[in-house]
């Protein structure tokens, strides 16, 4: 019957969040120079079992390396690190703008570990990204580091300098 009205209103529902129950970087880094800054920044979101964006997160997440290592696998090697100043967290996204990678070249990928108490121990708390490539600064000037005077006799005098590259 058209002069029938099939509504019904309900009464107030709350939507909230999933809980959180993973880490994913969503934001890759570039590559870096070893003992320099790195120009890229990374992101890490706390997501739930969905994939969506947790907002409500408020845990601590840490950055650690592993290594290319013989037949194309990563481990932690010790052969470089990763250190960050605190990250930013805004609606659940860590954002790591300045950080720095001190050790060997290579190629390395970036884990973040969920490093306050697991809910659930069953539950891998990390997230890694993808490979990026470390290599050694760009030359920019050289440096005089040693500068020497030998007489070679009374009228002559031989002057030499140590010089080696900066990066």
């Amino acid at each position: 019957d058209p002069a029938v009205d099939y509504t019904a209103t309900s009464t107030a529902i709350t939507v909230t969040n999933a809980a959180f129950y993973q880490l994913a970087v969503t934001g890759q880094p570039d590559g870096a120079a070893v003992n320099r800054t790195a120009e890229s920044s990374i992101e890490v979101t706390a997501q739930d079992r969905d994939g969506n964006t947790v907002p409500t997160f408020t845990g601590s997440v840490s950055l650690s390396l592993v290594k290319q290592g013989v037949g194309g696998t990563y481990a932690a090697t010790g052969d470089a690190t990763i250190s960050a100043a605190s990250p930013t967290l805004v609606d659940g996204v860590f954002t790591w703008s300045n950080y720095t990678i001190t050790g060997k070249v290579g190629s390395y990928k970036i884990v973040a570990t969920y490093t306050d108490t697991a809910p659930d121990p069953a539950v891998d708390y990390t997230a890694t990204s993808t490979a990026i490539t470390v290599t050694n600064a760009a030359f920019y000037q050289l440096a005089v580091t040693d500068r020497k005077s030998t007489r070679l006799n009374s009228s002559h005098r031989c002057i030499s300098y140590a010089v080696f590259c900066l990066k």
